[in-house]
């Protein structure tokens, strides 16, 4: 998992608890699984959590650099997931193996509300230039206005995977389309 954020970060939030949900699943179910975030000042370089190994290095410039560097060092992986908050890590382009896209949600006029202009335009702008590079890259969402949000970008393959409780109150989130 390349996520901006990971569950330790103090600006962590909804997207990071649904991938903890789906990271935490495969890793119960036996699978090796790392996630690499940007570092942040109490964050560790390294530490497992409930036997996801989580990785930081570098900040909002060069994270994807160190995710590259790190990522050529390792055994070849089944799966990489490129989690978009807004700007992806283009994984897909670099990562040479099954890569998927998980996008909690369609950014659009989110842009306006938490950016002024220029910013604002640039980010809607390259929000939609990114999923039109993206149009055949698997994508997971967790909802249908998502969903419905990529597919009018010209995502071609988007399938609704998300978190569904199960006994005592706990989410599960690996879906079996």
């Amino acid at each position: 998992m390349l996520n901006w954020r990971d569950p330790v970060n103090p600006m962590s939030g909804g997207a990071e608890r649904v991938s903890v949900a789906y990271l935490g699943e495969l890793a119960r179910r036996g699978h090796e699984v790392f996630w690499f975030a940007n570092s942040f000042p109490s964050g560790k370089e390294k530490e497992i959590i409930n036997g996801i190994t989580y990785l930081r290095a570098g900040g909002k410039g060069t994270c994807v650099l160190k995710a590259r560097q790190w990522y050529r060092t390792q055994k070849p992986f089944d799966l990489v997931i490129d989690q978009h908050h807004g700007i992806p890590w283009y994984a897909p382009w670099w990562c040479k193996t099954n890569c998927i896209a998980y996008i909690h949600e369609v950014l659009g006029p989110i842009w306006s509300a938490f950016y002024t202009w220029p910013t604002s335009v640039f980010g809607r702008w390259q929000e939609r230039w990114t999923h039109w590079m993206y149009r055949n890259i698997t994508m997971w969402v967790p909802s249908e206005s998502t969903r419905k949000g990529l597919l009018a970008h010209g995502v071609r393959d988007v399938r609704i995977s998300g978190p569904r409780r199960v006994a005592g109150g706990t989410l599960s989130a690996i879906s079996d389309q």
